[in-house]
């Protein structure tokens, strides 16, 4: 069946003179954990323009890590890494005695950091909380 969906979207994007870049490591696929996949079921081999599609267990699609399993666990230690990078960068020339104020720094916290949290933060942010205690417990 899956190599059935390759096929018509090849054809369709003929039809309508677009062109597949199947490049290596351009074209990816992901298997989603499921009953069959624990099992230790034989995945088929999809071909497209005749180039065989690489399986991965986790591939980033427009900015977010998606994983076999939808967990999103790789995603979030990726945001804490980059959150803890830019928090160290903004209060590294910042003491109490001199450098950026209160406002500032609250500023900088939510353009720095919570936007790169809130992105999208429905998929992945609450199956997460607790990868961020740490950073969370560090800010206060």
């Amino acid at each position: 069946l899956a190599q059935q969906v390759c096929n018509h979207l090849t054809t369709w994007c003929t039809k309508n003179k677009l062109v597949i870049n199947c490049d290596k490591n351009k074209t990816e696929a992901i298997i989603l954990k499921t009953k069959a996949s624990s099992n230790g079921v034989q995945v088929p081999d999809l071909i497209i323009n005749e180039k065989s599609i690489k399986y991965v267990k986790s591939t980033k699609v427009l900015g977010l890590i998606i994983d076999e399993s939808l967990c999103f666990k790789n995603h979030a230690e990726e945001k804490l890494k980059e959150c803890n990078r830019k928090w160290g960068m903004i209060t590294r020339s910042t003491n109490r005695n001199h450098g950026l104020n209160v406002r500032s720094l609250c500023l900088l916290l939510k353009t720095m950091i919570l936007t790169k949290l809130h992105y999208a933060s429905p998929l992945w942010l609450d199956n997460n909380l607790d990868t961020f205690k740490s950073f969370w417990k560090g800010l206060s």
